[in-house]
């Protein structure tokens, strides 16, 4: 698969990032982070609304799995590792060389989880429980 690229430019930066590779942005008043799998954070004269707009505008099939939270947080959907609304927190990891933890408002993340839970994805086995420790025998916590 081809990746999509976004071209950041200033007058003295040029910043070419694969959208494939951005785990979030994180609003910041007029500027916003990007932070990407290698764990690089590069700031950006964009607020995060012009983002979601170049998002949803975006070159690639990658664009599509961003997703808005609350006021500060554009999170890449693919990176979601669980919803915690108890703790007010959302862990985007790939399971493998990184982990973020992000504060969110209840309200958002009860948004995000409804919107994972309704996606149409191939290979997911939902399981559906009051009791988080319950597991089934083969399936564990840890990925």
């Amino acid at each position: 698969m081809k990746s999509s690229y976004f071209l950041f430019k200033n007058r003295d930066v040029l910043l070419r990032v694969s959208i494939a590779n951005i785990v979030y942005f994180s609003a910041s008043g007029n500027f916003t982070e990007i932070v990407t799998v290698n764990k690089l954070k590069r700031s950006v004269y964009l607020n995060l609304g012009q983002i979601e707009k170049l998002l949803k505008d975006g070159p690639g099939e990658e664009a599509k799995d961003f997703v808005r939270i609350g006021r500060t947080l554009i999170v890449n959907t693919r990176f979601v590792y669980m919803v915690d609304t108890l703790k007010r927190e959302i862990i985007l990891s790939d399971c493998i060389t990184f982990t973020f933890k992000l504060s969110c408002s209840k309200e958002s993340l009860k948004k995000v989880r409804e919107l994972l839970s309704n996606m149409p994805e191939n290979g997911i086995y939902k399981i559906e429980t009051d009791d988080y420790s319950y597991a089934k025998p083969g399936i564990s916590d840890n990925i």
